[in-house]
């Protein structure tokens, strides 16, 4: 945030006997000598815009949920995707079940 870039400059007020941010006039050295004595600092409108983005949670707040709200989604959909899999461990497993489950139904249909 250089000055060079042709960044607006706003005061800032640091205590509560600077003076008002619109009775300093850009260009006047002498307000801006008598606004440093009296504990104002004046920084870009760049600089005040990022300030004010850190100390606003609800922006982070949505910005992560919406980023949370995203990976839940791919989660769901790669879950989705690998269910219908045979070559999975857990459709192994699964499989090995059903077939178990299978021959003992056999077995007692069988007996009887």
């Amino acid at each position: 945030m250089s000055l060079r870039s042709g960044a607006r400059m706003q005061p800032v007020s640091t205590n509560e006997f600077a003076i008002p941010p619109g009775s300093l006039k850009a260009g006047n050295a002498g307000n801006m000598k008598a606004a440093q004595k009296k504990g104002q600092a004046v920084i870009t409108i760049d600089d005040l815009e990022r300030i004010r983005a850190q100390c606003s949670l609800t922006t982070d707040t949505s910005h992560n949920q919406v980023k949370t709200m995203q990976a839940k989604n791919l989660q769901q959909t790669s879950k989705d995707r690998v269910g219908k899999w045979p070559n999975t461990l857990e459709a192994v497993r699964q499989k090995r079940e059903d077939d178990r489950i299978r021959r003992l139904e056999d077995e007692e249909v069988s007996l009887n």
